[in-house]
């Protein structure tokens, strides 16, 4: 898929703000960077963004974990061509506290179980360009690239639930033709909240601010170099004195 000079289709979700909830300090943290990513994108130019999130990330979707990206894939997508599909998550690894950072998942569904239809595709798009999106968001949040050989990668097959057999719902919900074919999909999982310096850094005050910055800042990087997206588009920064574009 290749974008052309027009705003950036962004399809954006809460993790954890579903009827299957989940820790109350991932999903607090969540909501307030899904609201702080859509009011950014709001204010910038290029990007077109919608949250499947209530309240644009602070409410509850009524639905379970899949019901919200299928409904961006079955609903949205066919008249919205959704450019990229995020799900905003921070990572838990109990039985671990010294790992942290931060990293995106890619869908790479090959012969996982699945819900609906599994084409077992791989984006590659993300594949090749999420360790510097991982960098980026480290770069304004001040927490570590993370992931296996702190690369910032992982790959669906090697979260918990792939190595269980089963695909990721949320990719599962939206591998449909269309989505496949044009959208780029993956999650953030940006610090872990059971290692205490990465927490620390997580609960401070403008932290949700700063991931979204580093975020949009992520999506544009992508669409630029994998996507020959060639809008000319700016990225808005509001602060106490003034609105200002930041340097691509």
């Amino acid at each position: 898929m290749r974008i052309g000079p027009r705003p950036l289709r962004l399809a954006l979700g809460a993790g954890h703000h579903n009827a299957r909830g989940g820790t109350p300090f991932e999903a607090d943290l969540n909501g307030r960077v899904c609201r702080a990513i859509v009011d950014l994108a709001r204010l910038s130019d290029g990007f077109e963004i919608q949250s499947y999130t209530p309240e644009d990330g602070l409410g509850i979707h009524p639905g379970v974990v899949d019901v919200g990206p299928r409904e961006v894939a079955m609903t949205w997508d066919p008249d919205w061509p959704v450019d990229i599909f995020h799900e905003i998550h921070a990572q838990a690894f109990p039985s671990r506290p010294s790992e942290r950072g931060v990293f995106l998942i890619h869908p790479d569904g090959v012969g996982l179980a699945s819900d609906y239809p599994n084409p077992g595709e791989v984006d590659e798009d993300v594949v090749e360009h999420a360790a510097t999106m991982a960098r980026i968001i480290s770069g304004t949040t001040g927490l570590p690239v993370g992931g296996p050989g702190e690369t910032g990668v992982v790959s669906e097959r090697q979260t918990l639930v792939g190595l269980e057999g089963r695909r990721l719902r949320i990719f599962a919900a939206t591998a449909t033709p269309g989505m496949v074919a044009h959208s780029c999909r993956f999650i953030t999982e940006v610090g872990t909240h059971t290692n205490a310096v990465d927490r620390a850094i997580m609960s401070q005050p403008g932290f949700a601010r700063m991931e979204a910055i580093g975020v949009i800042r992520a999506y544009a990087s992508l669409a630029v170099t994998q996507l020959d997206w060639n809008y000319a588009y700016r990225i808005a920064v509001e602060t106490e004195q003034c609105t200002s574009a930041i340097d691509r």
